[in-house]
């Protein structure tokens, strides 16, 4: 099981108040008029944005596909994902890898009772294969997730394993060695008593992570687990939202390349709106799951629900759904040193009886600007349909307070802690590309009296362990410090025994 470390971390990143970024562009639809009131799923790359969701507008009901090509400004004619034989789908789910799409829904064929659909792409959504049913059919099935690592496929899913409704409702897992041509056998994930709120299933690195709700006898809460085999074993769970007498609940997750991942949900613990609405709070590793950080509150306003989050090592991005002014809105948060500051509220949706829920977050790079994407259901008058509407903002990547670069340079000290120590601390690194490091200590008379590290290290956010015992250094202050070819950063740190 990993390790929550509580404990706040010293960052070292020079703060900003803000991201630069232009304003959001105007929303615009792109999904027909009465589309299902869930949550859309998207995904981005350099080359266009791609969104599936679910239309309930004809029957058969079929969840459908829309991309762009040019940034967001326009947008293909909506695609039926599903094929005749369909009489019903739900709760789509995308990947891309390369040129090629794969989607996973909550399909219903004939009279049976739900699979998990499985249908791809391998030129961007142009044309689509044959629509493949990858699971058995069961009484109750929901939320199929999948993602792709080197050819590997692997989707994650809820499922009752008996017709009892009230019968254990069980994570599972099924996966495709050859790019979706097969899949294997399902199976148990893990034996936890579960929700039904959608869960998110992410990829770093080569490890896979699942974050979702877990009803088990300890608390309702978010948990963590991961693979490092493909899916093949999983992980213990970690409780990643503090164990209080308030259900953590939504939870929506991010990772980058780094291994920064980070999750959030929302629940009643600072306050409740009419006894449905709580605030936004979320948690996150910079290992790729290894350690978590502890607790980060976004919102203080006690009137959110729904939310989605970002990861852009520094930057979290954090969108949520708000009725603090009796409607639905979505509105908007950044930051950018992982949680330590972030941006004023900005309110997304200003349309009078217009209820917005389910926002989604993208990123890519388009044009050389990084590009934020948002799309999001809005209802009108309490009905249940919406139209799926989208918006982004370009972000400047050369961001410039008072002189000081507010994004992290080729080598930056993250945090040392505990500092002061009394035996051992941890020295949390970045660097952007691959290089040669050597990390030393020197006393406070230039002296150097230890070597911690020389050698090459990949890009992306490193951690190791000083031990001044092993070193026998007396106490006092020494000064930690970290050289590749582009320079050097150094910290100054207390030993205390």
């Amino acid at each position: 099981m990993g390790n929550i470390l509580l404990t706040p971390l010293l960052l070292i990143f020079h703060l900003c108040p803000d991201l630069a970024r232009a304003q959001w562009t105007e929303p615009i639809p792109i999904s027909e008029q009465d589309s299902r009131f869930e949550s859309a799923d998207m995904i981005t790359d350099s080359q266009g944005v791609y969104v599936i969701y679910y239309n309930v507008s004809y029957d058969p009901l079929f969840p459908r596909f829309v991309k762009s090509t040019d940034c967001g400004w326009s947008w293909s004619e909506p695609f039926n994902l599903a094929d005749t034989a369909d009489r019903s789908g739900g709760q789509p789910n995308i990947a891309l890898a390369g040129d090629t799409l794969h989607a996973v829904w909550r399909g219903f064929r004939g009279n049976e009772n739900p699979r998990v659909n499985y249908r791809r792409s391998t030129d961007r959504g142009d044309t689509w294969q044959e629509t493949q049913l990858i699971t058995n059919a069961y009484t109750y099935m929901k939320y199929p997730s999948i993602i792709e690592y080197d050819g590997h496929l692997f989707c994650a899913y809820n499922a009752l394993l008996h017709n009892n409704p009230y019968d254990t409702v069980f994570i599972m897992g099924i996966s495709s060695s050859d790019g979706g041509n097969s899949w294997g056998s399902h199976f148990r994930i893990n034996p936890e008593v579960l929700s039904t709120y959608p869960m998110t299933l992410l990829e770093s690195q080569g490890r896979f992570h699942l974050i979702y709700q877990t009803a088990g006898p300890e608390a309702i809460e978010i948990a963590h687990i991961y693979s490092d085999d493909l899916g093949e074993t999983w992980s213990e769970p970690t409780l990643i939202s503090p164990v209080d007498d308030y259900a953590g609940q939504w939870p929506r997750a991010s990772v980058d390349s780094t291994g920064l991942l980070a999750a959030c949900w929302f629940d009643y613990k600072y306050g409740s709106t009419g006894g449905s609405y709580g605030d936004i709070l979320m948690n996150y590793s910079t290992d790729n799951g290894d350690t978590w950080y502890g607790e980060v509150r976004v919102t203080y306003e006690h009137s959110n629900q729904t939310s989605a989050i970002l990861t852009d090592n520094p930057n979290f991005y954090v969108a949520y759904e708000d009725i603090r002014d009796g409607n639905r809105e979505i509105y908007f948060r950044s930051s950018p040193d992982r949680g330590q500051n972030w941006s004023a509220e900005e309110r997304i949706t200003t349309d009078v009886d217009l209820d917005s829920h389910y926002p989604e977050l993208s990123l890519s790079s388009c044009d050389d600007a990084k590009i934020l994407h948002l799309a999001w259901s809005q209802e009108e008058g309490g009905r249940s349909f919406a139209l799926i509407l989208y918006s982004h903002t370009e972000i400047q990547t050369d961001i410039q307070e008072n002189g000081i670069s507010c994004m992290p340079g080729s080598l930056e000290i993250n945090s040392i802690y505990p500092n002061p120590f009394n035996e051992t601390t941890a020295i949390e690194y970045f660097l952007k590309n691959e290089t040669n490091i050597v990390i030393e200590v020197f006393n406070i008379l230039g002296e150097r009296v230890a070597q911690v590290y020389d050698g090459s290290q990949k890009s992306g956010i490193h951690r190791i362990i000083f031990n001044a015992e092993f070193y026998q250094l007396s106490n006092g202050v020494y000064f930690v410090r970290i050289r590749n070819k582009d320079g050097e950063k150094s910290e100054k740190i207390m030993l205390l025994r």
